[in-house]
């Protein structure tokens, strides 16, 4: 069963993407509190996941990051209200913006109907 409009391989590079991006954050998590075997444990995970899913896939890995960050962060921004959750919302926003607005110039006959491709090996790889 995929999301509608992704084949099955698509499906499961995003839903890899959000599993490193929860590893990474994670990892953040487990060295900012001095934790460092946990921390480097899964920081190595989600380096080395990701090396292996996305080695020639690094914008849509950052896409799928982004988006995952955003939408988490976002929502519970608006719930509990902070400085650094808001400046997380704000700086995936303007990530997303600047990496679709480069895809864009690199690609300016890209359509929505075309949007597999992205899911295929980044151009200058």
């Amino acid at each position: 069963m995929a999301v509608e409009g992704l084949t099955a391989r698509e499906t499961f590079i995003v839903l890899s993407g959000a599993a490193i991006t929860i590893l990474s954050i994670k990892s953040g998590v487990y060295l900012w509190n001095h934790d460092f075997r946990l921390g480097i444990l899964y920081l190595t995970l989600s380096g080395g996941l990701a090396f292996l899913i996305f080695r020639r896939r690094r914008v849509i890995f950052a896409l799928i990051a982004l988006i995952f960050v955003l939408v988490n962060v976002g929502l519970t921004t608006l719930f509990h209200p902070s400085l650094l959750g808001t400046l997380l919302t704000a700086g995936s926003l303007v990530g997303l913006y600047l990496i679709v607005s480069w895809s864009v110039g690199r690609d300016p006959k890209r359509r929505p109907k075309n949007m597999h491709k992205l899911f295929d090996n980044d151009k200058e790889s």
